[in-house]
């Protein structure tokens, strides 16, 4: 990415943004979210995966199958051969919602069910993911909390999570609000906030959103140091995002609807047709014509 020209827009809290120019060096774009065929409704091969990366201007990406990592070595060779980072984590589906997981030395991590307790739905108690992923000196990212459509999602309860390391706040697949809700509460709680894709069905998505990263990154371990050290920052890649607010409810002209105050200093200080200035008696008396 040194020296390419890439038109970025980053994310500040209450969803405002501003577009900037990237450093000529030592910067990495990464998204932190990609499925693959490892994840049991993906149709994205690896080979997919690193090609759509490396067309978007992408310097690397994270594997982050579904309670798996098994696609690790098939990613970091494809990403090797065409010059591009794979850095592999997971995605846990807990009680409390859906967080991504990245530990330093992925190869001696066994198999999930080995080191979190888990139901027959597949879905972990938010506490032993917390407590399994401390003990690996790993970190935990909640991936689109605010996402009503994700069982179990978290939604504010996310702030009663301890041993957060960050929020995704930029995924491309969910709303803006969606998105806005996550980054302010992410500032709000001192957190890191990043960005991915989180593609799964298709690729369509990868290129859109990425994190942007400081200093190199080669190994799990560096890129576990970079959000600690709140070294990394969510970007919308292109077009700015078009904020995304309620519509405004329209007053109603039924009986119930309240009428306008007047701009006047006081509601009881009326003048009348004649010109001399009157107050009116009270509610009651509004309206009335005295005689």
């Amino acid at each position: 990415m040194a020296g390419e020209k890439i038109r970025l827009f980053i994310g500040h809290r209450y969803a405002t943004f501003r577009q900037f120019q990237l450093p000529t060096e030592d910067v990495l774009l990464i998204d932190f979210h990609v499925h693959s065929t490892y994840t049991e409704d993906s149709p994205n091969t690896i080979s997919d995966i690193v090609s759509k990366v490396a067309d978007s201007g992408l310097d690397g990406f994270c594997l982050t199958d579904i309670h798996t990592m098994a696609g690790m070595d098939e990613a970091k060779q494809a990403a090797s051969r065409a010059g591009l980072v794979a850095l592999v984590g997971m995605e846990a589906m807990t009680d409390k919602g859906h967080f991504l997981v990245f530990v330093p030395n992925p190869r001696e991590l066994p198999d999930i069910s080995d080191w979190v307790e888990m139901d027959e739905q597949g879905i972990i108690p938010i506490q032993s993911l917390v407590d399994g992923v401390k003990s690996c000196s790993g970190i935990l990212i909640a991936a689109h909390p605010y996402d009503r459509k994700t069982k179990q999602s978290s939604g504010d309860g996310i702030i009663q999570v301890n041993g957060l390391a960050g929020l995704e706040v930029a995924n491309a697949r969910r709303s803006m609000n969606v998105n806005h809700m996550a980054e302010e509460v992410a500032a709000g709680m001192g957190l890191a906030g990043v960005a991915g894709s989180d593609a799964r069905k298709d690729l369509g998505q990868i290129g859109s959103v990425a994190t942007l990263v400081r200093g190199s990154v080669d190994t799990e371990k560096d890129l576990i140091e970079k959000v600690l050290s709140f070294d990394v920052w969510p970007v919308f890649i292109g077009k700015q995002p078009i904020r995304q607010t309620p519509p405004r409810r329209r007053q109603s002209s039924g009986r119930n609807s309240r009428p306008k105050r007047s701009s006047g200093r006081s509601r009881g200080n009326t003048r009348s047709k004649d010109g001399h200035g009157k107050k009116a008696g009270g509610r009651r008396d509004r309206g009335k014509t005295k005689p």
